[in-house]
């Protein structure tokens, strides 16, 4: 874990060109000198037993990490801290070994502090056999389970009910394919080439890889002002930027209606928003009579142990009841880094499918015009971070067939 981090600091400070030499050769340097000192901490600690090395090596390495300069702190904060608590997990692994309890606990309690919050490993590590039975481990082990560990936090949620008021909800309506709007996006992206051929399922996946392939994912950058498939993808043509998954979510949207496809866009919250949510898509298929996942951020789609295509509801249904799901092999980011399971799905995505938010309406240029929106909610949801236009806790409803 702490190689991927040294990894992706250096990768970040590459984004930003030549003009960022001096960083890059900063943040480059650190990386290196922590990664020789890693190796050798591990011999010291596990192979040789030698504490008083092992101490020395990690010493340097914390200070090695201290040593980035303050303006490099601020501008790469989530790789500094990144390597920061990942060293301090290990340090407090250190002085577990070594009976250390007070100096052990004062490591984890850093490490938690800036982001360690792995509390399923944690809870199993061996490493920290010494301090297990402390007050004060107890008591960090349940923070990183009350607000790190999303399956947990799932579970807490509780389940959805049947409103005994559905005349109260809202019309979900979706244009025409016939939308001059619509019509323009068929036209502009040669959608009737893209789709040629196969069944319903192969040419939804057909569009969403077009488009994944299309337009490549930037999150460094806000969408542009005109939320529409057409100039959103002008706004892209020269390869200079890309769009966020809202973006991403937008363009395909619009595609799928274009063919005929009811399709929404969809917001993808954790209990508690700070900064990061995911949105997607979900298309209905009328071959399949449910609404299925499909994320143009990486290309993905997901199926149970026998091939059949999923969506949100049933792909978070499963992760509750401990029944398998499958992240197609084809998923991607860019088209440079291989999406796992074990990422996308069990972490990053089981956190943001606490609250699903959609519109009202969907059709060409919906970002762009008045459109109310409606949110999922678990029967015992406890949000915070953003603004509820209307709830729902009606699934029955909310992933009904469209009219």
């Amino acid at each position: 874990m702490l190689r991927k981090l040294i990894a992706a600091i250096m990768v970040t400070a590459a984004v930003f060109g030549a003009e960022a030499q001096s960083a890059q050769e900063v943040l480059g340097q650190i990386g290196q000198k922590i990664q020789s000192h890693y190796a050798e901490y591990n011999e010291a600690l596990y192979n040789k037993k030698d504490y008083a090395e092992a101490e020395r090596l990690m010493t340097d390495m914390i200070a090695l990490n201290e040593s980035m300069p303050d303006s490099l702190k601020a501008e790469f904060s989530e790789g500094y801290r990144g390597i920061k608590g990942n060293l301090h997990y290990d340090a407090a692994c250190m002085y577990s070994l070594e009976n250390k309890v007070d100096k052990a606990l004062e490591c984890l309690s850093i490490a938690y502090e800036n982001g360690w919050h792995n509390y399923k490993h944690a809870a199993q590590d061996n490493d920290l056999i010494n301090i297990r039975g402390d007050k004060r481990f107890e008591q960090l082990l349940n923070d990183m389970r009350d607000n790190f560990d999303y399956e947990y936090i799932l579970h807490r949620g509780g389940s959805y009910k049947v409103s005994e008021r559905r005349d109260t909800l809202p019309r979900i309506t979706y244009a025409d394919a016939s939308n001059p709007g619509l019509e323009m996006v068929r036209r502009h992206f040669r959608l009737d080439s893209v789709a040629a051929g196969g069944d319903e399922i192969s040419k939804i996946k057909r569009i969403l890889t077009f488009i994944h392939n299309r337009i490549r994912h930037d999150g460094m950058h806000s969408n542009p002002g005109a939320m529409n498939a057409i100039d959103l993808d002008r706004a892209c043509a020269d390869g200079s930027r890309g769009l966020n998954c809202r973006g991403l979510a937008t363009v395909l949207n619009e595609c799928f209606l274009a063919m005929g496809f009811k399709s929404r866009f969809i917001t993808c919250f954790p209990r508690d928003y700070k900064s990061d949510c995911h949105v997607i898509n979900v298309v209905y298929s009328r071959t399949l009579k449910r609404w299925i996942w499909i994320d143009p951020t990486h290309n993905a789609w997901i199926t149970d142990e026998n091939g059949n295509l999923l969506g949100v509801k049933e792909v978070r249904e499963r992760r509750l009841a401990g029944l398998p799901y499958v992240l197609n092999e084809e998923a991607n980011w860019n088209n440079e880094t291989k999406s796992t399971k074990e990422y996308y799905l069990d972490e990053y995505m089981t956190k943001n499918l606490y609250a699903i938010e959609i519109s009202t309406h969907y059709g060409f240029g919906t970002e762009q015009n008045v459109s109310h929106s409606i949110t999922l909610l678990p029967e015992n949801a406890n949000i915070t971070g953003f603004k509820v236009e209307k709830a729902t806790c009606d699934a029955d409803w909310f992933w009904a067939a469209p009219e």
